[in-house]
């Protein structure tokens, strides 16, 4: 199984339709995802499912895209979207970084990153995914953090820890030279990752993608 995940940054034309399709991956955890890019429920051979938050341009937090269509999909928050792809629940989530509530279009419960973050991650655990990728606005192995804080990196690896999963993008690099992905994949831990890499998005979106290759587990 082919997953990948990339935040699109609010942006649409033919070079990112062209992008996504060459990296033929049998589903996406895309992020920032302008409206018309999922016009009629359809985005380059895809079936997409957008979350019901919309960010301060109008994109969706969170959108899953998958080859073979979803049998259901829920929002457990709204910059979470969870689909049911072929017997596989895939959640693609944005989550909150400093200074998020204060943008238009916020949906963080709490006043502070810990509140907004403790609240996301809730939904997310109860989901029921097995899947779970997107934007996450934080490095999972330490070092510089743009917009993330160190107790906030140990939540979220806590919450993979619980669902049982494993985020096989931790290691990979950020586009920033030095420093680790912020754009995660996580599949279970009883599958096995058979190859996991960054792919430059330079003059398409401020963040690259990531594309996991996974043997899911009996």
């Amino acid at each position: 199984m082919r997953i990948a995940t990339w935040n699109l940054d609010a942006r649409w034309t033919v070079k990112h339709a062209a992008f996504l399709h060459d990296q033929k991956a049998d589903v996406w955890c895309l992020t920032e995802v302008p409206p018309r890019a999922i016009a009629g429920g359809r985005i380059v051979g895809y079936t997409a499912v957008g979350s019901t938050g919309r960010m301060s341009r109008g994109q969706h937090y969170a959108v899953v895209a998958a080859r073979v269509a979803p049998t259901a999909a829920r929002c457990p928050h709204p910059a979470t979207v969870v689909a049911d792809v072929g017997g596989i629940a895939v959640a693609s989530s944005v989550l909150p970084w400093r200074g998020a509530g204060s943008q238009p279009g916020a949906v963080w419960a709490g006043d502070r990153l810990v509140d907004w973050l403790a609240d996301a991650l809730a939904a997310i655990r109860v989901s029921g995914a097995t899947v779970w990728g997107g934007d996450w606005n934080r490095n999972l192995v330490g070092g510089w953090q743009s917009v993330g804080t160190a107790r906030g990196d140990e939540v979220i690896r806590d919450a993979v820890d619980a669902m049982g999963l494993v985020a096989a993008t931790a290691a990979l690099p950020h586009r920033r030279p030095g420093s680790f992905a912020i754009d995660h994949i996580a599949v279970p831990v009883s599958w096995r990752v058979v190859a996991a890499h960054r792919i430059v998005a330079d003059g398409l979106s401020d963040h690259d993608a990531y594309v996991v290759d996974a043997e899911p587990g009996l």
